[in-house]
Parts: C-alpha cells; sequence; structure tokens
C-alpha cells in the first residue's frame, strides 16, 4: 500500500483522502470516485518508483566486488579474544541463515529484495517489475477517468452518507441519478475496508500501530447459513439478541406498535414525506400521498354530508374552453334543457371537481376565477372545487425518444404521458370527497336525470354486500364505451388506480392501463352500463388539444352530434364511375359499419378487406367545380357546425389545391365564404362562436358548396361531409 511503500506518497494519499476542498483536484467539486482515482493513482506511481529505486539499488550492489566484513554479535558466549575468525565465519553462515529464511518467508524469493538474482539476471527482473509498476499506473489512470466521467453526468455531493438528500431532479434523470449513488455507496463501503482508505484515515489521525491497522483493514467474512452465534462474544453480526418473553395476547395487541417504515430511497422517491411535494417532480415509484391536498386545491370547501359522487373532469387550454359550459349544462344551470339535466335533488349528491392542467398559468388564473364567480353557489356550499398540480411536480415528460411505445410520435407520447398523471392527481384529490368517484371529460354532452339513472343502476344492480365469483367487489363501472369517459370508481379503491397510472404513466394510454389496472383487480368480467341501455354522455368536443380535429361520436348516447339533417347530394366535377357523392354524405348521420359497393378494382384501398367503404371520388378537377349539398327542409336547417375530410390514406395526393365551403340560403342563389381549405389539410372544421367567422352570413342554410378556386391535375377524394344542427 502508498502508507508502506511510498512514504511521502502515502502522506499525500491520505492528504488526498482527507482534503476538506476538491475543487482544482478532481472535475465536478470532487467525491468518492475521485478520491479513490487520486489515491489510486498514487498508489501505483508509488509502487512502480519504489520497485524502480529498489532494482536499481540491487542491481548496483551487485555489480561490485563481493566483500563480506561480518562483525561477531557482542554476547557472554562469544567475547573472548583469539576467536575473531571463527566469530567472522560464523557471521557469515549467520548471514545465509537470514537469506534463506528471508526467501522462504516471502515464498521462494518474489520479493523485491530476495534472492533472485542467483537465477535470473538483474537487469531482467528489474525490467519485468517495472513494466508490472507501469501497468498498475495505467490501470489507476483509467480508473481515475471513469471517474471523472462519472462526475460530468452527474453532480454528487463531496460526502455520500446513507442520510444524504440529493436536489431535486426530473424522471428518469432522477432514477439515474439515484442509481449512480447506490453504485457510490457500495463502493465507498467496500473501500473502506480496503487497507489503502483504512491507512489513509488512520494516517490523518495519528494512528500509526500496524496491529490497528491490520484490524481495521481486516475483511469481514459472512457468517454461513446455519451458524450459530458464539455465546461468549459477538461475533459477526453484532450484539447477541436478548432472549423474548412471550406476553399475552391481549397485552400484544394492546402494545403492538406499525411497523416503522423502511428508509426511502433518494434515487426512487425525491419527494420528502410531510408535505414537500409541492417543490419536488415525482418518478414512477414516488407516492401521491406525501403531496398534501392543499397543494393541489384552487378553490373549494368542506363537502356536505348528503355528496354521495365526486364528478372528476380536467381541462386544458383549447380553441374553445369547454369547461365553461360543460359546469352549467351536467347540473342544469344552463342551456336550452336546463329545467330537465338535474332536479335540486340530485345535484346535491354530487360535488363536482375540475383539474386544470394546463401550464399556461395565465390561463388557469383567467378560468378559475370565472368558474369562481360564475358559480359562486357552489363554490360556497362545498360542491365545486377547482385544482391545479404544478408542472415542477411531474416527472420528465418527453419520454420518446427512445420510449416510443405504440408507434406514437414524440408529441403524442408526451400528451398521453402527462395525461395519465392528469388523471392521477385529480383521483388522488377526489378520493376523500365522496363514497364514488366518476371520471368524465370536459366537452361532454349529459342524458337527462343522468345522476338518477346512475345511482339506480348502482344500488340495484351492485350494493356494497355484492361480491362475484370469485368473491371479489366491483372495481370499475362503463358508463360510457368511449375511452375513459364515464368509468366509475369506489372512492377506496380510487389511490391504487391513480398510483398505477404514475407508475405506468409512460409506457400505455390510460384507456388501456385501465382495462390492465381491472384484470389486476381480479374483476374479470367488464361491467357495460351502455350496452343493455342508452349511455349518459355524450362527446361534443371536436378542438384537440394536440391541435385538429376528432369528431368522436357515442353512437349509444341517442342522437348524434352530426345528425346530418335530410338532404341529397349534386355538383358538377367530373367522378370515377361508381364512387358517388351518397358515400361521403348520409342522411340521419354516418353510419357504424360500412359496406359500401362500388368499383373495387379503381383503388388498392379494396384489396384484401372483407367490408369496403367508398367515397366520393373527382378528376379532371377546374376552378368553379363543386360538390353541393342542397337539404330537405324548405326554409333551410339552422346550421351549427361542418365537419369535411377529404384525401385518403392510399391516395395521399387526392386533395383540393385550394378551395372553400360556401354556404346559402333558400333559392341557393348567392354563395358566401364559411371555411377555406388549403395546403395538405385533410379536415376541415366550422362551429359556430368559435370559427371564424364566427355567425353564418345567412341565417338559415339551403344549400352547402365545396368549390374549387383553381385547376389541378390531381384528383379529389371526398371521404365524409357531416352537419351538425344543435
Amino acid at each position: 500500500t502508498v502508507g508502506a511503500q511510498g512514504g511521502e506518497s502515502g502522506a499525500a494519499a491520505s492528504c488526498l483522502l482527507n482534503r476538506p476542498s476538491w475543487i482544482g483536484c478532481c472535475p465536478g467539486g470532487g467525491g468518492v470516485w475521485c478520491r479513490l482515482g487520486w489515491a489510486s493513482l498514487l498508489e501505483g506511481a508509488a509502487a512502480a518508483l519504489t520497485a524502480t529505486w529498489q532494482l536499481a539499488q540491487r542491481e548496483a550492489s551487485s555489480m561490485r566486488p563481493s566483500r563480506r566484513t561480518a562483525v561477531a554479535p557482542r554476547s557472554t558466549s562469544s567475547g573472548r579474544t583469539g576467536g575473531g575468525r571463527s566469530a567472522g565465519r560464523g557471521g557469515d553462515e549467520g548471514e545465509d541463515e537470514k537469506d534463506k529464511a528471508a526467501q522462504g518467508s516471502h515464498g521462494g524469493g518474489w520479493s523485491v529484495g530476495g534472492g533472485l538474482s542467483g537465477s535470473i539476471p538483474p537487469r531482467l527482473l528489474s525490467r519485468g517489475l517495472c513494466c508490472a509498476g507501469l501497468l498498475i499506473l495505467l490501470q489507476n489512470l483509467l480508473l481515475l477517468r471513469w471517474g471523472s466521467l462519472a462526475l460530468q453526468g452527474c453532480t454528487l455531493v463531496s460526502e455520500v452518507a446513507p442520510s444524504a438528500e440529493l436536489p431535486p431532479s426530473s424522471g428518469q434523470g432522477a432514477f439515474l441519478r439515484g442509481v449512480v449513488v447506490d453504485t457510490v455507496k457500495s463502493l465507498s463501503a467496500a473501500a473502506s475496508t480496503s487497507s489503502l482508505v483504512v491507512r489513509g484515515a488512520l494516517h490523518a489521525r495519528g494512528a500509526s500501530s500496524p496491529a490497528s491497522v491490520a484490524k481495521a483493514s481486516a475483511p469481514v467474512a459472512p457468517r454461513k447459513p446455519g451458524a450459530r452465534r458464539s455465546k461468549k462474544g459477538h461475533g459477526h453480526d453484532g450484539p447477541p439478541a436478548k432472549k423474548r418473553t412471550s406476553a399475552p395476547a391481549t397485552t400484544r395487541k394492546a402494545t403492538l406498535a406499525p411497523t416503522p417504515a423502511p428508509e426511502r430511497r433518494p434515487s426512487l422517491d425525491l419527494v420528502p414525506a410531510g408535505g414537500a411535494a409541492a417543490t419536488g417532480p415525482m418518478t414512477p415509484l414516488s407516492s401521491l400521498n406525501d403531496i398534501p391536498r392543499e397543494k393541489l386545491r384552487i378553490f373549494g370547501s368542506e363537502v356536505p354530508s348528503t355528496v354521495k359522487y365526486s364528478i372528476g373532469f380536467g381541462s386544458v387550454k383549447r380553441k374553445k374552453d369547454y369547461i365553461l359550459e360543460t359546469v352549467g349544462t351536467m347540473l342544469g344551470l344552463s342551456g336550452d334543457m336546463s329545467k330537465s339535466i338535474l332536479t335540486a335533488q340530485e345535484r346535491e349528491m354530487v360535488v363536482l371537481v375540475a383539474h386544470l392542467s394546463d401550464f399556461d398559468m395565465v390561463w388557469v388564473r383567467s378560468v378559475s376565477n370565472k368558474l369562481r364567480t360564475d358559480y359562486t353557489d357552489l363554490v360556497s356550499s362545498g360542491r365545486f372545487h377547482v385544482m391545479h398540480a404544478p408542472q415542477e411536480m411531474y416527472p420528465l415528460l418527453e419520454v420518446c425518444p427512445p420510449l416510443c411505445t405504440y408507434k406514437d410520435e414524440p408529441l403524442r407520447a408526451k400528451w398521453r404521458s402527462k395525461q395519465n398523471l392528469d388523471y392521477a392527481f385529480l383521483m388522488h384529490y377526489s378520493a376523500p370527497l365522496a363514497p364514488f368517484y366518476l371520471q368524465i371529460e370536459d366537452d361532454l354532452g349529459f342524458a337527462n336525470n343522468w345522476v338518477t339513472k346512475m345511482d339506480d343502476y348502482v344500488k340495484s344492480h351492485y350494493p356494497p354486500t355484492w361480491r362475484s365469483k370469485d368473491n371479489v367487489p366491483w372495481r370499475l363501472i362503463d358508463f360510457s364505451q368511449l375511452g375513459f369517459i364515464g368509468k366509475m370508481f369506489q372512492a377506496d379503491e380510487l389511490s391504487r388506480m391513480a398510483q398505477y397510472l404514475v407508475l405506468f404513466y409512460d409506457q400505455m394510454p390510460c384507456d388501456l392501463l385501465l382495462s390492465d389496472w381491472m384484470q389486476s383487480m381480479n374483476q374479470r368480467k367488464r361491467i357495460d352500463y351502455w350496452r343493455k341501455q342508452p349511455s349518459l354522455f355524450q362527446h361534443v368536443g371536436i378542438f384537440r388539444t394536440l391541435g385538429g380535429f376528432q369528431p368522436l361520436q357515442e353512437r349509444k348516447f341517442g342522437k348524434l352530434l352530426f345528425d346530418n339533417p335530410q338532404g341529397w347530394v349534386g355538383g358538377n366535377m367530373t367522378i370515377v364511375p361508381t364512387y358517388e357523392g351518397q358515400f361521403a354524405y348520409f342522411s340521419g348521420g354516418e353510419p357504424q359499419r360500412h359496406n359500401d359497393v362500388c368499383d373495387y378494382t379503381k383503388s388498392p384501398a379494396h384489396q384484401k378487406q372483407k367490408t369496403h367503404r367508398c367515397w366520393f371520388w373527382g378528376k379532371e378537377v377546374h376552378a368553379g367545380d363543386h360538390f353541393q349539398l342542397t337539404f330537405a327542409a324548405p326554409a333551410g336547417i339552422q346550421l351549427k357546425g361542418v365537419f369535411l375530410e377529404q384525401g385518403h390514406p392510399k391516395h395521399e395526393k387526392d386533395l383540393f389545391v385550394k378551395a372553400e365551403v360556401q354556404v346559402a340560403g333558400p333559392g341557393c342563389k348567392d354563395f358566401f365564404h364559411l371555411a377555406p381549405i388549403e395546403g395538405s389539410e385533410t379536415m376541415i372544421y366550422w362551429e359556430e362562436g368559435v370559427s371564424n367567422p364566427p355567425k353564418l352570413p345567412v341565417p338559415k342554410v339551403k344549400c352547402l358548396r365545396i368549390t374549387a378556386l383553381q385547376d389541378q391535375e390531381d384528383w379529389v377524394a371526398i371521404q365524409q361531409v357531416q352537419v351538425r344542427t344543435s
């Protein structure tokens, strides 16, 4: 070791191991990696220099004439005069015996100062041991380099202790930081038993006793399985355990203390217990129980005892803030059907919880203030809560690449990862508010008396005593066939679902995680209310969070959102034979399943298909050519929205280069601009009050036309045109 061989080098290693500041010696400020690297470097250098110096001395002495001058030791048995010659001979013999003993103690003469010069040339031995020292030096240089790279990857404290607190970080970076810290702790613990670290520590403390060094550096052997402790000593496992005395069962039950929680690893859960969660990010293994609900609440008061259902939904910034209408619609406080949606008794059974989950705090404050103002009575009575999880609580959301599951693009992977966490925070907040929790969205329409219908179904079919064949209570009741809408949970299991979403937030979309969670909770069969009864909710939101449009409809609700009033299709465009306008517009609404009949040989889209969907297909398009809908109502319709989808996955270029949607009143003579069609847009949507222009240019629409504004070589495919009147 350095302390034994290097002399001054050993002191330098001890100084390096104990100096308070590592700035200037180690990259990144220092740490255990750097200390071990520097000490090992000095060890290798000292070993190489010491071996070279000793061999040089040995070689120089072997080249001189061998002349021994022995001095007989003084003793009472050999102190006479006249015994000089015999004493000299005896001295030579004593030295020979010492050399032999030294060679034997070092395993046959492999020590640096041993007797190999007779069998191996000194110059060869010098070269060999010098090369060995250089190899050790190279090895330790590599160790120092690896330590420097580790320090550049993550900043560690100079002293890593089991109780060290790490600065907050986010997502997978925090997890990798934890792995590195655990590795450093293990290496530090192992290094503390080596002679290098022990000698350096004792040298710094002034301890130089070889016995104390040997005792401190001795490795600890693990106890063999089944081995008994020594009765006279503590052995390797610490002091002997005290003998337990049995206590009566009643006494043990009364004095039984809860099992202490295991020490929390900084690498897995960076959120300290006790409520500091609002300042640190989560990881997949973080506990939502460490987040105080007060940190999430924007406003809300104590929930009345009459509340049975908490209704949770999230909202983000979009082109249309649906939440401002949905709150009043679902409770029957606004809208055309306000007198029949809910009764006052039904409103007393629910509490609304809205999660404003957008990271735009200007939008969050604006919407929360408007909701508080518009629904003052709900807020003051404890039946309306609004919350927001700060952005710093979220873990890493940019998970793609490399984790791009389900072939999602990076933006969509980030969106669905955040959506899982949005739901998790919402469920965590809502769990203690009511016995049951219903997950919905902020852009829905509601059936009349939907609370009573929902409550009657739960009480009559799944009372609290209900158990499945596996003796398991119900975990999930589905009141809608769409995604994550209309999903009911029992509140005492809601925290599990929330934690499940956190654990796999970056792996799967929420609706797939929901199915897996239900199976994990031993509910083998889905409970689908909507299979035998009309759905209680209709999706009315068309504007997507990621941009674009999504005309998703709940077909079991009753009336479709896009009702497509009665009308017929016409126009002056040249069409591909059999690909007519009837395939683009269906009066009464788009059918759920298609099995259209057209010339399948015209397009590869029909190859290897059991069912077929045809479309309107125009060719030789010129400026002024148009596709036209004429509605059957003599006075026209009250148009609220129109959705158009053009192009086809197998014919991506079959789009309008430049066109527009136009409307006309009765007589269909004068057509006015409603929406532009430009570039590579495949979906076009206009909605009253949201799009531009916000109002119709005519009171009622008799004709709706899609007109080309310039000539083009590519054909035009129109897959669907959908119209809504409410």
